[in-house]
């Protein structure tokens, strides 16, 4: 009984999920919208849950340029580099003017296109569309 009793007395065992689903619950329970960093938590926490497993593709997601930050951020370690210019002024650079045509190359998956003349896919997105309010 002495083991059973020591068993009862411990905290229970918080698991990286489990405070992240508090989290999230706690935001909605608020009204509040999940955040990016949150949201990006979840994804890494299942994604390291996975076995046996070759590969992964993210559907439908990143939907923002703050999500695709993130996710690049916790996927690489590394800052997705992305041209204000570009961004802001809904103009297209050229890549041989783009200085950071070789960082924005997914280094997660190098040619996910066997097409090599295909012209998807230069950048890490294929479109991303910013509106503003009025």
């Amino acid at each position: 009984t002495s083991v059973i009793k020591e068993e009862e007395d411990k905290e229970p065992i918080r698991t990286t999920m489990g405070i992240i689903g508090e989290k999230i619950s706690y935001q909605l329970k608020s009204g509040l919208s999940i955040d990016d960093d949150l949201l990006t938590s979840v994804i890494i926490e299942y994604l390291k849950t996975l076995e046996d497993c070759e590969g992964w593709l993210l559907l439908n997601y990143p939907l923002t340029i703050n999500q695709a930050f993130t996710i690049e951020l916790a996927l690489t370690g590394k800052y997705l580099p992305i041209n204000d210019y570009a961004t802001e002024k809904n103009e297209e650079v050229q890549e041989s003017q783009d200085q950071f045509v070789e960082q924005r190359k997914s280094k997660l998956l190098s040619c996910p296109i066997s097409d090599k003349d295909s012209a998807l896919f230069k950048t890490y997105f294929s479109f991303f569309y910013k509106s503003k309010r009025k």
